[in-house]
């Protein structure tokens, strides 16, 4: 984590300016490692909450406007381009070519350091909303893991159903059960039937073990 960024962003009294230099001082000439820097802001990010009342009228009404305007699109550009994801920096390599250079947006400096500052704050699970290689298995194929695997869906279907005190308790049998699985797409299509249970629950389901009819 860069403590340059961090510094500034920890101690600033005014967030709207600190990001609108941010932007201009890191990204603004588009470099070979520019998305690092955007990176490193986006980390730095984390650390730190925003009090909307420290902002004045006119960067708020401004905000409004772009956070409207921007917020879902950055929400999907942030979900899509996680689909296919292997690592964090091809991760934010990917989105600061989108945003900043694909001339898709195209805003003044002080717009995009706003900007940055609605996506740093604003979309929920960065830095941490990254997938990695995600297993897509088609029905046909899910099921014939199951019929492979149906001894150990069934004993961690009824491990959930709760038999346990502490939920630590339930993943460190969970984490033995996944262990005994040899490939990652099967230990997959396991965690997605007892996740699809333990969420069906939470809504009104009857009981996980109950719900088992694999």
């Amino acid at each position: 984590m860069d403590k340059t960024i961090s510094s500034k962003l920890i101690n600033s009294n005014n967030h709207v300016n600190t990001y609108i230099e941010l932007y201009r001082e890191y990204l603004s000439e588009r470099t070979e490692k520019s998305y690092l820097k955007f990176q490193n802001i986006i980390e730095c990010s984390d650390e730190i909450r925003i009090n909307i009342e420290d902002i004045n009228d006119d960067d708020k009404s401004l905000l409004d406007a772009m956070s409207n305007h921007y917020t879902d699109y950055l929400f999907e550009l942030v979900r899509f381009i996680t689909i296919e994801n292997q690592c964090p920096e091809a991760f934010y390599q990917k989105l600061f070519d989108q945003i900043f250079c694909s001339g898709i947006i195209n805003l003044s400096e002080r717009e995009y350091g706003l900007l940055l500052m609605l996506l740093a704050n604003n979309i929920k699970g960065l830095p941490y909303y990254q997938a990695n290689s995600p297993v897509v298995v088609s029905d046909a194929k899910a099921e014939e893991i199951i019929s492979e695997i149906r001894p150990f869906i069934r004993k961690a279907m009824y491990m959930a159903d709760d038999r346990f005190e502490f939920t630590t308790q339930l993943s460190s049998q969970i984490i033995d059960i996944l262990n005994q699985i040899d490939t990652r797409e099967k230990k997959a299509v396991l965690l997605a039937i007892l996740i699809g249970a333990i969420r069906n629950r939470a809504i009104g389901g009857t009981g996980i073990a109950e719900d088992d009819n694999s």
